[in-house]
């Protein structure tokens, strides 16, 4: 189907009704994964975000419905099955801790089951529409420059610091979420064609760090700085041979680091109570006989009360999870769970690192290089409605799943040709 033709009303019309259909789930797939995704940042409430991502899920099976032969282009066999593997088990390990509820049980599989269609479609629309992946992640930028914009706003015109509107509540996950946002700038500022462009995304790049930064939450300055130097390796080594300024691109990165280590109190404060709470879990875990290898499962009750540290108020500090997407992996499924995890991440690194010439294999390893030291320091569940979790993880799979392999490649370049 000619997706540009049938985008006319005259080459709508001349479709045959099946291919009418089709292009209108399409359509209706690529408007509720911008919404999903975008409206992350500008939507009050989960519930309000949540709406489009069910809406999403319909429409995917739906369009595969009408031709299941839709999901046998797919490339990467392997690590599909690998991902599919781990969201079953994970949703599986709800009956480790059954004691009845099965409605709750389903709902992981279905929640599971919402993953998996997020991730499909986004290959199929990114396979099926060339520029999608521009219009999406600068969609995602815009959103969440406006987010900023707005906390900005809102702080300035109070006495102190408010919290930011929406799911972004918290300081912490407000800056994971803009700091995602400053590695999506960076790729949109490198693969624009025209100047006015590439400085327009440069500024939002550099307003979003800034409010990411100034919420001082430190793992998420360090895992911004390794992020960013990923991507200043790729461009300076794409502009070293294009006798581009060299000199600036490495004091940008080198201005990155120094920011953030400036904006640290100390390099403890990375800790916080986190090797504690590791220590807890890690130990809680392996002193239950059989836990170890398959964890206490996604609907265990995995919180904790330690002695608090003296930047905290009182003598008892409550904590509803690990606070490391690793650990919580390994206390929720065991040793089983964190294999496939790793096994996951490496498999999708190996392929975006073979594939570097391309430009979205260039994007999904930088937004990786950016979670995976920050969710050593945050994240919980695996499995969940969408949250920070489908950006930081997902979105970079579907991504990598979406590349068609090519056997020959040119030098890796941000800029495009």
């Amino acid at each position: 189907m000619d997706l540009a033709r049938s985008a006319t009303y005259a080459g709508f019309q001349g479709l045959p009704l099946k291919e009418k259909w089709n292009f209108v789930l399409l359509l209706l797939i690529g408007v509720c994964m911008i919404l999903s995704c975008a409206g992350y940042y500008l939507l009050p409430s989960s519930q309000a975000n949540n709406f489009p991502t069910f809406l999403l899920a319909l429409s995917m099976m739906f369009y595969v419905a009408l031709d299941t032969e839709r999901l046998k282009f797919f490339d990467h066999s392997g690590l599909i099955k690998v991902l599919m593997l781990l969201l079953f088990y994970m949703a599986t390990t709800g009956f480790w801790f059954y004691e009845g509820h099965l409605l709750q049980v389903l709902k992981l599989y279905a929640d599971a089951f919402l993953v998996l269609l997020f991730i499909f479609s986004l290959i199929i629309l990114l396979r099926k529409l060339e520029n999608f992946l521009y219009l999406l992640v600068a969609t995602i930028v815009l959103a969440a420059f406006s987010s900023a914009l707005e906390w900005l706003y809102l702080t300035m015109a109070s006495d102190g610091i408010l919290r930011a509107e929406g799911r972004l509540q918290y300081a912490a996950l407000a800056a994971i979420s803009w700091g995602f946002t400053v590695i999506l700038a960076i790729w949109l500022t490198a693969v624009s064609d025209r100047p006015i462009v590439k400085i327009f995304w440069a500024i939002a790049g550099v307003s979003l760090a800034l409010v990411a930064l100034y919420q001082e939450i430190i793992y998420v300055q360090i895992a911004l700085s390794i992020a960013t130097a990923i991507a200043g390796y790729f461009y300076l080594k794409a502009s070293w041979s294009q006798k581009k300024p060299k000199v600036f691109v490495i004091g940008c990165v080198a201005a990155f680091f120094a920011i953030s280590l400036f904006l640290s109190a100390s390099l403890n404060e990375i800790q916080n109570d986190r090797p504690v709470i590791w220590n807890q879990s890690v130990q809680h875990l392996f002193d239950v006989p059989g836990k170890p290898l398959f964890g206490f499962g996604l609907m265990g009750d995995t919180t904790m009360s330690l002695p608090c540290e003296v930047h905290f108020a009182g003598e008892v500090c409550h904590f509803s999870h690990p606070h490391s997407l690793f650990v919580s992996t390994l206390v929720y499924g065991g040793i089983i769970g964190l294999f496939l995890l790793f096994t996951l991440l490496i498999w999708t690194t190996n392929i975006l690192v073979s594939e570097m010439h391309q430009r979205q294999a260039q994007l999904a390893l930088f937004i990786l290089g950016y979670a995976i030291p920050l969710l050593l320091f945050d994240g919980d569940r695996l499995i969940d409605k969408i949250d920070i979790i489908w950006l930081l993880l997902w979105f970079p799979i579907g991504i990598a799943l979406s590349i068609k392999p090519q056997t020959h490649g040119r030098d890796a370049t941000l800029n495009p040709q």
